[in-house]
């Protein structure tokens, strides 16, 4: 016959066992114990009776329902009636009890706990037995039987965890490595598989979108990649992939701009030198006809295929990007008189152009007030003596008879003598400059001028003049001596050669 409980060994007590009560009372003080170190009810004083002293916060049983109930003023309970009948009578007297359970976390010290209170520390779970402020270590408290641990897996797994990747379209893995004690934790490295926001997929090579790219309002940092020097032929823009805009160095003629990763890329280009681009069935150029690049000109290399593009051209000089093609005039500066000044003074010229075209319209300033013209280089402009030479070969209208100005020691070339300046008088006139800003020879203009004299006769000028040794030529200028241009417009352009 079992005379013994299986969990906790209680005896069962036969009704006719003499001493009966001293081994049914041990069963209950088995259980008590027992109790205590799950619940701790403090100040627990049993079963609610009649005719019964209480004090304050001490705790009693209805036994009838059950029920724990805390004493909020000390009385004595009534001599007749039940437990529920006193609390509905004086209700201020009592105070239902039950047992609270409080997760608080990680174990803290110097901290005040209460009985049911659940805390961790390094991979074990206790609870709390009593009120109590904690001591310096999670141990100690153990050790004082203010908290009973109720499971510890601190020597089973560590504190920190391993990781290794996984290739991208892989699946994540998590393993316990018994002998380190640790997780192992295998991360996708590409988008496939991931969740949550992705800080980069500098790992995934070919990244791919699922819908439309919403920027969110932020901005979307681009890159300049490697400079890609230019070939006579095919001069691969997207060889190194690292960025969306390239510089393209040396002066080759551009046939082909490689193979880039598909249809509808595309790939800003800056010269930093005079190469050119081939308009063909390759490279199709804006206006169909060959570009020639100066240093700082950008454009759009659009791909059409991969073996096809649209090449849109944007001119440093800020002129239109089909007039810059090859044999166009680009402009380099306009310079406007308003009889402020009795100079107007164009620079911005160096060896991008062989020959400028110079524009001079709507002159008008005080009679007889020659218009003159000088170059100069970084320095300034030259008026030196004695350094400028010139023919200016005039007629007059309704005279067949030809005048002449020539001179090899000036500080000026004439470009139209003695104009009148009265209303309706004026003078323009179309000057060449013939090499570039780092010509090897000598600065050499050549043009024609029409205008009005002071007499009110009409004059057609041929000029031709040379600065009487070479300059590094970076400005013209045009001026009267004594007086301010009244009116006047200077144009000037470079002329390409291609």
């Amino acid at each position: 016959m079992v005379t013994r409980t299986v969990n906790y060994n209680l005896e069962l007590v036969d009704f006719d066992t003499t001493p009966w009560h001293e081994r049914e009372h041990n069963n209950w003080r088995t259980i008590d114990a027992v109790f205590s170190n799950f619940i701790t009810v403090q100040n627990m004083q049993g079963q609610w009776e009649n005719s019964l002293a209480v004090a304050v916060g001490a705790r009693y049983v209805d036994g009838d329902l059950g029920t724990i109930w805390t004493v909020l003023i000390a009385h004595t309970t009534p001599s007749t009636g039940t437990f529920a009948a006193d609390r509905l009578t004086n209700a201020d007297r009592w105070e239902s009890f039950s047992v609270s359970i409080t997760s608080q976390g990680t174990w803290v010290t110097a901290t005040t706990y209460t009985p049911n209170d659940f805390v961790l520390d390094a991979g074990r779970y206790g609870v709390v037995q009593s009120n109590y402020t904690s001591g310096a270590t999670y141990d100690i408290d153990v050790a004082n039987g203010d908290i009973v641990t109720l499971i510890d897996v601190s020597s089973v797994i560590a504190a920190t965890h391993d990781t290794n990747t996984i290739a991208t379209g892989g699946t994540p893995t998590a393993t316990y490595n018994a002998s380190t004690k640790k997780f192992d934790f295998g991360l996708v490295t590409g988008a496939t598989g991931a969740t949550g926001p992705l800080a980069s997929v500098a790992g995934d090579t070919t990244p791919q979108l699922g819908g439309f790219l919403d920027a969110n309002s932020k901005f979307v940092s681009l890159s300049q990649g490697a400079s890609i020097a230019s070939v006579a032929g095919d001069t691969n823009i997207w060889t190194n992939f690292d960025g969306n805009t390239v510089h393209i160095t040396g002066t080759n003629a551009i046939t082909d701009f490689g193979t880039p990763k598909s249809a509808g890329d595309s790939m800003w280009v800056i010269f930093d030198g005079a190469a050119s681009v081939v308009d063909s069935a390759t490279i199709t150029v804006s206006g169909n006809t060959n570009y020639q690049a100066a240093a700082n000109d950008i454009a759009l290399v659009y791909a059409l295929t991969t073996s096809t593009f649209l090449f849109t051209p944007f001119p440093n000089s800020g002129g239109s990007p089909v007039a810059a093609s090859g044999g166009a005039w680009t402009l380099i500066g306009t310079q406007v008189a308003d009889d402020s000044a009795s100079t107007l003074t164009q620079t911005g010229l160096d060896s991008t152009y062989d020959t400028y075209a110079i524009a001079i319209s709507d002159w008008t300033g005080p009679d007889d007030n020659n218009c003159l013209f000088r170059v100069g280089d970084s320095s300034g402009i030259d008026s030196g003596s004695g350094n400028y030479a010139q023919h200016l070969m005039y007629v007059k209208a309704g005279d067949a008879n030809y005048g002449a100005s020539e001179s090899t020691s000036l500080n000026h070339i004439d470009i139209f003598r003695n104009p009148g300046g009265d209303a309706g008088e004026g003078a323009g006139a179309m000057i060449f400059l013939h090499g570039p800003g780092d010509a090897g020879a000598r600065p050499y203009i050549s043009g024609l001028a029409t205008y009005h004299r002071s007499s009110d006769v009409m004059v057609g000028s041929s000029i031709f003049g040379e600065r009487t040794a070479a300059i590094t030529l970076d400005r013209v200028q045009i001026y009267i001596s004594g007086a301010n241009i009244a009116t006047g417009r200077m144009t000037t352009w470079g002329i390409k050669h291609t």
